[in-house]
This record gives C-alpha cells, sequence and structure tokens, in this order.
C-alpha cells in the first residue's frame, strides 16, 4: 500500500490509477462514487488529498505499532528480570505457571494487529480481533496475580495465604514419628512437582513440611 500511494504521488499521478488505489485502500463510498465519474480538476485535487491522507493514516498507525512493539519488548525484559536466578521450589513452580501465559500473551500482542487489518477487509476477522483483546486482558490479569505472588513471596519467604505454619508435635515421644511423617510428605511433594513443576500448593506445602522437619531435627539434635 505505502510504497504504491508513494509512486503515484511522486510520479505522473494518472487518475484512472489514483481512483483503482483508492478504490482499493480507501474507506469513503461516496468519495469512491464521486472519483469514478467523469474527471475535473477538483476531483484531481481531492483525490491526490485523499491518498495523501490515507499515506499519512498509514504512516502514523506504523509509528503507533513500532512504539507498542517497543514497550512490549520493554515489558519483556522487566517481567523477566524480575524473576531472581536463584529460585527455591515455589519461585520455580510460579515462574513455571507464568511462563506459558506471558508467552502466549506476547505472541497475541504480536499478531493483533495484523488481525485488525484483516477485519476492515473481513468481518470474520474483525471479531477475532476483538476475541484477542478480551483474552490478552485476561491474561494480564492472570500475569499480574502471579507477579503479586512472587513479589510477596520474595519479601516475607511465604505466600499470601499461607503466612501460618503449621502446628508441630510436641509429645517428645511422638516427634520421631512426626519427623518421618514430614520426610514422606516432602518426597510426595517434591514428586508432584516433578510430574507438575506449575503446582504451586505442592511447591508451598513441600516448604512447610521443609520447615516443620527442620524443627523437629533441631529438638531431636539430628
Amino acid at each position: 500500500m505505502i510504497e504504491e500511494i508513494k509512486t503515484w504521488l511522486n510520479t505522473g499521478r494518472n487518475y484512472t490509477i489514483g481512483v483503482k488505489l483508492y478504490d482499493q485502500y480507501g474507506k469513503d463510498k461516496k468519495l469512491k462514487a464521486v472519483f469514478n465519474e467523469e474527471v475535473s480538476e477538483f476531483k484531481k485535487k481531492a483525490l491526490f488529498e485523499a491518498l495523501k491522507k490515507l499515506l499519512s493514516g498509514k504512516h502514523q498507525m506504523d509509528d503507533k505499532v513500532e512504539k507498542t512493539k517497543g514497550e512490549a519488548i520493554e515489558h519483556i525484559s522487566l517481567s523477566q528480570s524480575k524473576w531472581p536466578a536463584q529460585k527455591d521450589e515455589v519461585l520455580g513452580a510460579l515462574q513455571a505457571k507464568w511462563r506459558p501465559l506471558f508467552s502466549e500473551m506476547m505472541n497475541l500482542c504480536s499478531r493483533i494487529y495484523d488481525v485488525a487489518k484483516l477485519g476492515e477487509i473481513d468481518s470474520g476477522q474483525k471479531d477475532a480481533a476483538g476475541r484477542m483483546a478480551h483474552r490478552i486482558l485476561d491474561l494480564d490479569d492472570q500475569c499480574d496475580e502471579i507477579y503479586d505472588q512472587r513479589d510477596y513471596y520474595l519479601e516475607h519467604k511465604c505466600l499470601p495465604e499461607s503466612e501460618k505454619l503449621m502446628s508441630l508435635v510436641v509429645d517428645p515421644k511422638k516427634i520421631p514419628l512426626a519427623l518421618q511423617n514430614a520426610e514422606r510428605y516432602i518426597r510426595d511433594y517434591r514428586n508432584r512437582l516433578k510430574i507438575n513443576p506449575e503446582n504451586v500448593n505442592a511447591a508451598n506445602q513441600l516448604k512447610k513440611w521443609e520447615w516443620a522437619r527442620d524443627e523437629y531435627k533441631k529438638i531431636l539434635c539430628l
């Protein structure tokens, strides 16, 4: 589109070719009808202005898309950089849960402009662009929830819903058995994480049972 209109504006500005260009890329049906009637100097000037406006609008749209892409790249860099290089099971599970959501969101962001442009021709594509926009918003909300959990965990070393640690067994005779149970739960939750690295609840429970195991070992002087 850009090169065709540029060429027309910078060369002979053949009226018939210009009308075909506006028929293809323009949106104003009344102007299309006027341009396809008998040629006049007024119509030549109007056609020139209409095509120049189309080209200007396309440049503005391209600039906006490039700006959006730049912001998206910056957003990716910021989001990635906030995940610490060294992660325990909880942070690892949170990142594993976040990664496919964020990847899908960025993929949709990179394609929605092209789909929206097709929507100018195909109404079905216009509906698709609308669905993509809603999905992007949903994914962004889900990512924000994970960011909140991550940031809270980094500050408090526990998730918001699990600040209260489990109760320990206090009967000295039962502590050895409690230690065995804690180690069994640790193995169980580690296996669950191997099967599903996104299982944040399993990672959180693993941390609790590891804390209980360490406390029992202190009591038993192990």
